[in-house]
């Protein structure tokens, strides 16, 4: 059986080859294997590069808490464009609807708010803060 290590490096892999890098390999994945049921989507949203250490001390701190206090969550792994330094993108696994809505009434989640007023992170141009984009499963595998 593979390890953690295994699979966080073949989810690193093949998002930078789809033309994203890791942010200081902030994120995880879990050894449970993403089942049929389970939601994969993308959270981007943008940082202030003048608080560029803030954000990635604070991604950090978040990516830590999801992982300890949020088993639900199978994959949550942050990356910034390779075009666009200053748009993140987290690649994120949830075992079920559940775990999805479990994730948005966490309190290190509500931290991003205070991030945005705190001026760490930026809203895009349309106004909007986060853009979260659910993918549906055509074909693939992890180990």
């Amino acid at each position: 059986m593979k390890t953690d290590s295994n699979r966080r490096d073949f989810l690193t892999t093949t998002l930078v080859l789809a033309g994203a890098s890791t942010v200081g390999q902030l994120g995880f994945v879990r050894e449970v294997a993403a089942k049929e049921n389970s939601i994969t989507q993308l959270a981007s949203f943008r940082i202030n590069p003048e608080k560029e250490a803030e954000a990635l001390a604070f991604l950090k701190e978040l990516t830590a808490a999801v992982e300890a206090k949020e088993p639900g969550v199978l994959a949550y792994i942050a990356h910034r464009s390779s075009s666009d330094p200053n748009l993140l993108t987290f690649f994120e696994i949830y075992a079920d609807e559940a775990a999805v809505a479990n994730h948005g009434k966490q309190p290190h989640l509500a931290g991003m708010g205070k991030a945005f007023r705190d001026g760490v992170f930026r809203p895009f141009a349309e106004g909007r803060a986060v853009k979260v984009e659910r993918l549906d499963r055509v074909s693939g595998f992890s180990r």
